[in-house]
């Protein structure tokens, strides 16, 4: 982006902002910080100090006022530029850049991270360099990318670590420790949080520490170490509250909230949820204000009063409409069309699915579309044979994002949704593969609760196949587990089915046992809901009294009013007239609003329909496509078993012929050499490699293009290699397809490894299927 462009985005994006300024609320402000920068830019401050200045109330700004970040950073930029200080441009990009992100203009911030590079090199400033990385990783979490971030983060830490600035190697190890997370890999997350821990103690930075406490009290509470998780977050709440620091407070006050939810600890949870909420409110933080609206409704929706969950997430919507964060609604979408399955409305639910869905893809947010698709997917399931295959294509979309992102935790769930439904349609050998994957994820990622859930339907596709010690085993370990792990629901349902189990296998003592088990699961289960009612009826009580208090209300107002009207007859005679004319003209609006309103719902309604036609089509199309791929992967196969085939006839005649000539005659010595000249030429003819190239690239067309872009110095004979094994055509069979030893395949692998630069523990064939 040249600098005229740069100054015309700068001020696309504050008309946009000021445009969208009326539907922002005013944010209100840090005094603490803010006003003493604002005062520090009426002294006689030097050029320089004015844009760090600048850049600081940028910073001070962000999530809270995205305006103030945009006009301060111009600031910045402005008259950094006049002074030549490539470092305060450097920090003002950064600003930019993440003011972008976070409202999911994904590319925009691209630019402005990409931009500090160059500059930031050209002028050996660490700080800068770093910051570009940190933000371009961040920037690929943001949609999901974890894999790709990760580099960017590996790239901050080795610029730090070559500055010897221990602050940045901390916030490196910060940020890979945050990737590890939402990758599922939470010992390696643990190592990086304590290195930046253990950096923050030696710089006696607190703030450094509280951080790294509550990120590795997050691991706990995944894990499902909740007291662990507790402990941690008390101690960094204690850390925040000495510092002062209002949003880092008011963020674990709310990581609280959630771990009570999951503890059924509903009005602990809401009492630190509302105080959470009180701190948002305070510092201006509209996007967390939304997030603890959305957390109090699910702390609603999971009691099943559903009117207060639905009015809280209601509120997190309007909040995310108004400020604009699309990221914001789609996830308010979703949790509205979770309470209407729950309620057991399956097309509105799947219509706030679909919304959620739409949203989601807008903001390129790869790793939250996977829920959407399971619930849409869910939706499907509950309809006739047609719809269920629907759900098959959500469940298998759900799993492709899965893959696409590398989210090991939903991983497992989604295998489990799958073999369950196959389950279901009683495709039993679909059903096993996809519930023994799901247990070996859970196992590997220690996820207790999923594994325990996972085990026992396995045992139950077991049952239903008659394999009942298959059976037994898997719902004795299932139950198990689920009972040490409080999983009552899980427990109760293992417990059910190993009873019939022990029955079909004649142990009726062990079946009569497992049934008492199963009845008392079901009792406490029981129990749990009676309670979940003795709330809903004392909410509606609640509600109801409030509703009986503003009735007394009304009635002596209507007491007064009648008592005024005997006094005053001819002004209330024309104060009547004046609300009836006032009535008139409201009903008239109420009319026409009406009116205006079911058009834009006829209006949606048909778009729906629109979109979900569109829909089944691209699915069909998708269809078609995938089986013309299969096609052309068959005739690609046969045409490099034609050349297997071919090349290792001739090598086998090559062969056989020394010890022929030994026994010919002199005269036919010549022509035998000649023979085998001509199979010499055969096997290095590139006749039929130029036919099987010719299938390779319609069936993979991008391939060499992708390969090439990326690695510039590979020989032909390295893209000869790459196709064979991207093929997955092991060393053998590569050898005798080029006419070469077995030897001589296994070092052009080697040679292609060190050309692609991959790791001892990097699969070849893995990384080559990514390309094409």
């Amino acid at each position: 982006m040249k600098q005229k462009n740069l100054q015309s985005f700068l001020m696309m994006l504050l008309a946009s902002q000021i445009l969208s300024f009326g539907l922002t609320y005013q944010a209100k402000a840090q005094t603490s910080i803010k006003d003493s920068l604002q005062k520090l830019l009426k002294t006689n401050l030097t050029d320089k100090k004015r844009v760090d200045t600048y850049n600081l109330l940028a910073k001070q700004y962000q999530r809270a006022d995205s305006l103030k970040v945009t006009q301060f950073s111009t600031k910045a930029i402005s008259l950094a530029q006049q002074i030549n200080y490539p470092e305060g441009i450097c920090d003002a990009y950064y600003q930019l850049g993440y003011n972008c992100m976070v409202r999911g203009y994904f590319k925009n911030a691209r630019q402005f991270y990409e931009k500090i590079i160059p500059l930031a090199k050209q002028v050996t400033y660490h700080k800068g360099l770093h910051q570009a990385y940190i933000g371009l990783g961040i920037h690929l979490n943001f949609q999901g990318k974890f894999p790709q971030g990760m580099e960017y983060f590996k790239k901050a830490l080795k610029i730090a670590q070559k500055a010897n600035d221990l602050s940045l190697i901390a916030n490196a190890h910060t940020t890979l420790g945050i990737t590890h997370y939402r990758l599922g890999n939470t010992t390696k997350a643990l190592k990086h949080y304590q290195k930046a821990l253990n950096i923050h103690q030696k710089l006696g930075n607190k703030r450094g520490v509280g951080q790294n406490y509550n990120n590795m009290a997050l691991i706990y509470e995944r894990q499902g170490k909740y007291a662990k998780a507790l402990a941690n977050y008390q101690k960094v709440l204690q850390i925040f509250k000495t510092l002062k620091e209002a949003a880092s407070t008011g963020s674990v006050l709310n990581n609280l909230g959630n771990i009570y939810r999951i503890q059924n600890s509903y009005s602990a949870a809401i009492k630190h949820y509302q105080e959470s909420l009180k701190i948002w409110q305070k510092v201006g933080d509209h996007r967390n204000v939304a997030l603890v609206y959305t957390d109090i409704g699910l702390t609603y929706q999971v009691q099943d009063l559903f009117p207060q969950a639905i009015d809280y997430h209601l509120k997190a919507l309007k909040i995310s409409e108004k400020i604009g964060e699309k990221s914001g609604m789609a996830r308010s979408y979703y949790n509205i069309g979770a309470i209407h399955y729950r309620q057991k409305d399956y097309t509105l639910s799947r219509k706030y699915y679909l919304k959620s869905l739409r949203m989601f893809t807008k903001t390129g947010q790869k790793a939250s579309l996977i829920k959407v698709y399971r619930g849409i997917a869910t939706t499907y399931d509950k309809g006739n044979k047609h719809s269920r295959d629907s759900a098959e294509v959500y469940f298998k979309q759900a799993l492709k994002t899965t893959l696409e992102v590398d989210d090991r935790e939903f991983l497992g769930k989604i295998h489990e949704d799958l073999g369950i439904f196959y389950r279901n349609q009683q495709k039993y050998a679909l059903s096993l593969t996809h519930l023994q994957k799901a247990i070996a994820i859970h196992k590997k990622q220690k996820q207790a609760h999923y594994l325990a859930h996972a085990q026992v339907s396995l045992g139950n596709t077991y049952y239903q196949l008659k394999e009942y010690p298959k059976a037994k085993n898997l719902l004795v370990t299932g139950t198990q587990l689920a009972k040490k792990i409080g999983a009552t629901s899980t427990a109760s349902l293992g417990y059910e089915t190993l009873a019939l189990t022990h029955q079909k296998l004649g142990d009726y003592e062990k079946a009569y046992n497992s049934h008492l088990l199963f009845k008392t699961m079901s009792d406490s289960l029981f129990n749990q809901q009676n309670t979940r009612r003795i709330a809903q009826l004392e909410a509606r009580y609640r509600f109801q009294a409030e509703k009986d208090s503003i009735s007394i209300v009304n009635q002596r107002e209507k007491a007064l009013l009648r008592a005024e009207k005997e006094r005053h007859t001819l002004l209330n005679y024309l104060l009547l007239a004046g609300i009836m004319a006032f009535l008139i003209i409201g009903v008239l609006i109420i009319r026409q609003h009406r009116l205006r309103l079911r058009k834009n719902q006829l209006i949606q309604s048909q778009k729906e329909a629109l979109y979900q036609a569109n829909l089944e089509k691209e699915q069909i199309q998708q269809t078609h496509l995938r089986k013309e791929l299969e096609l052309k992967n068959q005739s690609l196969m046969s045409q490099a078993l034609h050349i297997q085939q071919k090349n290792k006839f001739l090598e086998e005649v090559k062969s056989a012929l020394p010890e022929f000539t030994k026994e010919s005659k002199e005269e036919v010595i010549p022509q035998l050499k000649k023979i085998k000249h001509i199979i010499h030429r055969g096997l290095q003819s590139d006749k039929d490699w130029k036919k099987f190239q010719h299938y390779f690239e319609e069936t993979y067309p991008q391939f060499y293009q992708e390969l090439t872009k990326q690695f510039t110095n590979l020989s032909p004979a390295d893209f000869r290699i790459s196709a064979l094994l991207r093929l997955n055509l092991n060393t053998q069979e590569i050898a005798d397809i080029l006419g070469i030893s077995y030897r001589s395949a296994n070092m052009a692998r080697y040679r292609l490894r060190k050309k692609l630069a991959l790791d001892t523990d990097d699969n070849l064939i893995s990384f080559l299927m990514q390309f094409g």
